[in-house]
């Protein structure tokens, strides 16, 4: 067994990402609705977005299975173009969002490793 494999747990990890993304689509309509009355919320929308479609791709993934596969799966992502996803007001914001999470969760996996 690979080192930091012993408890390596990929339905919890599953459960945590799909809490997360279920969370950030919550947020999302609550900024949505207060888009409507200020811009101030563009940021924080793209953001959610942002957080939102990596959470989402990433729970019920069979890269989950190991540490070294879940780590492959994000340098993965990290290396596709970002989705256009609709809804997104500044893509240039969401993509340098998106790979800072990415990012984060790799540093995260490696150190726990």
């Amino acid at each position: 067994m690979e080192k930091g494999n012993q408890n390596w747990d990929p339905e919890r990890l599953s459960r945590e990402f799909l809490a997360k993304a279920e969370a950030c689509e919550r947020y999302l309509v609550e900024i949505r609705t207060k888009l409507r009355v200020t811009r101030s919320f563009e940021l924080i929308f793209d953001e959610a977005l942002a957080e939102f479609d990596v959470f989402n791709s990433l729970h019920g993934k069979p890269f989950l299975a190991t540490r070294a596969q879940f780590l492959t799966g994000l340098r993965g992502l990290l290396k596709m173009e970002a989705p256009r996803v609709m809804g997104i007001l500044d893509f240039e914001r969401f993509k340098v969002v998106r790979q800072s999470i990415i990012e984060n969760l790799i540093r995260r996996f490696e150190r726990d490793g």
